[in-house]
């Protein structure tokens, strides 16, 4: 199966995550910062991103754009699970090059069918 980056700053959605990806055999790493993130997902290079809107020091935007310049992580789909839901948020979050947009509070089969469907289409 993948190997699946979760970056989020809310544990207890990190846990449920983690847990319901691996009971169908993907490998999940977590971060709950930004700069975590960024480290972890250069590092470990994973199949997917499962990436939140807002952390304490800065937001998935930036994100997304430090991944996006760098050729090692460029190609990597990244999928955004937020409680951001504004038409400017999913319409930057594409701009930039996010595969899908899913808001939270959400059902995990959705985000499941979701992932998926983005592996699929690597």
């Amino acid at each position: 199966m993948a190997n699946i980056i979760v970056a989020d700053d809310e544990p207890f959605l990190v846990m449920v995550l983690k847990d319901s990806l691996e009971k169908v055999g993907h490998k999940v790493t977590a971060a709950s910062t930004g700069a975590e993130a960024i480290k972890l997902i250069r590092k470990k290079l994973p199949d997917l991103i499962i990436l939140d809107m807002t952390f304490p020091d800065m937001d998935g935007l930036q994100i997304v754009g430090a991944l996006k310049v760098d050729e090692k992580t460029a190609k990597i789909p990244i999928l955004m699970c937020t409680g951001k839901d504004t038409v400017s948020d999913v319409d930057a979050s594409f701009k930039l090059g996010v595969v899908g947009y899913i808001v939270k509070p959400f059902e995990l089969e959705r985000v499941r069918k979701k992932i998926d469907e983005i592996l699929s289409n690597r």
